[in-house]
């Protein structure tokens, strides 16, 4: 008898002693839950991976939670004021923005100001950047070489001089000190993001291979004269037509590709204004040879890509 009771104790003390364990853990799990709120974050349409996307005209950021802003960039041409809202007048331009939230954490993001229209392609082209990693079609980025504004081409001399092909700015244009840093940011770029490039296509034209040349990707060039552009175009195509004709070639491989050229290699496609010199645009090729426009990359959304993915490594 004396025995049963004791076990009547003992099993009576382990069952409160279960109860009062999972009566605290739900409790701390309530009081937490409870205590935790989401994190205040921008809500603004257009906004994706750290950049808001904005045409022209005032704009106001909408953020879940109140919040301060400060522009940390040095455009006198765009400005934002402390309580969110955008005035500018340059486009194309990338600005950096703090944001300070009520509890004094802050936030740093970016703006891109463009036209109504290039708004969307500049978009389409930084939500496609993630893609070029995968290895499920033939995807490419086309760049217009770097600055170059040393020199005149020769079109009024004959096709035996050669002269697109030469780095003598007495004959052809050339990079100037600007566009060597560009095509050298750029390797510095795509090594530091590991942008998996496999492939290298260039004009003849000097400025076009030393584009490729200073990015130092290891990569063997290959100078294709179908995109040499309407300069001096030998290929019998335009260099959008040529730019296609490789990219169909390339179908199969499945491959990252990267062309360098000149601005009218984009004139095939609709409703895509003139690029600037060392902006980036990105194509898609299935193994139907379909290709696609995957939006515009400029130069300084690729800076701006890369200092994102470094502070987050």
């Amino acid at each position: 008898m004396w025995l049963s009771n004791k076990f009547k104790k003992e099993k009576l003390v382990k069952i409160g002693a279960f109860f009062a364990l999972f009566f605290l853990a739900f409790v701390s799990f309530k009081c937490s839950k409870e205590d935790t709120k989401p994190e205040p974050i921008i809500v603004s349409a257009d906004f994706y991976k750290d950049v808001l996307f904005i045409d022209q005209g005032s704009v106001q950021v909408i953020t879940s939670e109140a919040a301060t802003f400060k522009k940390l960039s040095q455009n006198t041409n765009f400005n934002i004021s402390e309580t969110g809202l955008i005035t500018h007048t340059s486009v194309n331009a990338i600005n950096e923005i703090e944001a300070t939230w009520a509890d004094g954490t802050k936030k740093k993001f970016y703006v891109m100001a463009s036209s109504a229209s290039d708004k969307k392609l500049y978009l389409m082209g930084w939500k496609n950047i993630e893609h070029l990693y995968k290895t499920d079609t033939t995807r490419a980025i086309v760049i217009r070489h770097a600055e170059a504004i040393v020199g005149v081409d020769g079109e009024q001399l004959p096709a035996s001089t050669n002269w697109w092909t030469s780095c003598d700015s007495k004959l052809a244009r050339q990079l100037s000190e600007l566009g060597k840093k560009q095509a050298t940011e750029y390797g510095k770029i795509f090594k530091g993001i590991k942008m998996p490039i496999k492939k290298i296509f260039s004009s003849e034209f000097c400025r076009s291979r030393q584009t490729a040349e200073l990015m130092n990707l290891g990569l063997e060039i290959k100078i294709d004269n179908r995109i040499n552009g309407h300069f001096y175009n030998v290929s019998g195509v335009t260099s959008y037509v040529g730019m296609i004709n490789i990219l169909e070639e390339q179908a199969t491989n499945k491959n990252l590709i990267l062309l360098s050229a000149h601005y009218d290699i984009s004139e095939g496609i609709s409703k895509m204004g003139t690029l600037d010199m060392a902006d980036t645009f990105l194509m898609k090729v299935g193994t139907d040879k379909k290709t696609t426009f995957q939006g515009i990359v400029s130069y300084p959304m690729w800076q701006v890509w890369y200092a994102i993915e470094s502070t987050q490594k």
